[in-house]
């Protein structure tokens, strides 16, 4: 009895003093038969009005903020503004939909904190990848290879699919993505080709480019420089002073 109490009373506890958590009822725990009931709380990043010192409206007071954000801007919606990504955690990519402007800046509204449900490792990248005028969607596998979300919606309404979960040479074997560095793709000599650029830890860039797509829309890429155009990010350079 003594310890139902205590749960109990550290329950109401987090209702009372979690502003940002709502209490939404009492259901069975089907784990803790005949033990009782449990309170179950849902997340709301706007509850209640909340403004700064100047009396500004705080739209998402009980977001959390943020540690290592790894934003992108892109239209998703093609509607000509440019919406905001963010993924803060492993596997969720929060989006932010630009809705006009508030007090001269920019408003994002927070839509989801999981992007269509989708599985995007520790990094992710909209691009056009397949050249076809909309944005697909690059990823990390887990450990550090490249997923490929192919966008079969089109530039306004769009909806992803996963063509593959790695990305391969022209020799079938996959492209290795160092989690710690974002992957960027786009067509750097005009030639019609995406080019996909990843960088490495010694401080290189390594350069592919699509060579052709396979029977399944799934490009297969070839190297072109392992030291993209001599670039050493960090670190001394061989041979050098």
């Amino acid at each position: 009895m003594v310890r139902c109490a205590a749960l109990a009373a550290l329950a109401c506890a987090a209702a009372c003093a979690a502003p940002g958590v709502r209490h939404t009822g009492i259901v069975s725990d089907p784990a803790r038969a005949g033990s009782g009931t449990i309170p179950v709380f849902v997340r709301q990043v706007f509850p209640f009005p909340v403004a700064d010192s100047t009396g500004r409206t705080m739209e998402l007071a009980f977001l959390g903020g943020f540690n290592v954000p790894r934003p992108q801007l892109v239209d998703v919606d093609g509607d000509g503004d440019l919406d905001l990504f963010i993924q803060e955690h492993s596997n969720e990519l929060m989006l932010f939909e630009r809705d006009g402007e508030s007090d001269g800046m920019p408003r994002f509204v927070l839509r989801t904190t999981k992007y269509q449900g989708l599985d995007v490792g520790e990094w992710y990248r909209f691009a056009d990848v397949d050249l076809d005028g909309d944005l697909d969607l690059l990823a990390e596998t887990p450990f550090s290879y490249i997923r490929y979300y192919r966008n079969d919606g089109g530039a306004g309404s769009p909806r992803y699919v996963l063509a593959t979960d790695t990305l391969r040479d022209v020799d079938g074997l996959p492209i290795f993505a160092e989690r710690q560095n974002i992957a960027q793709l786009g067509d750097l000599d005009c030639n019609g080709k995406a080019d996909l650029l990843l960088g490495r830890l010694d401080g290189t860039v390594t350069r592919y480019e699509v060579a052709d797509i396979d029977a399944e829309g799934v490009p297969r890429f070839r190297l072109v420089a392992q030291e993209f155009a001599g670039i050493r990010i960090v670190g001394e350079q061989m041979g050098g002073p």
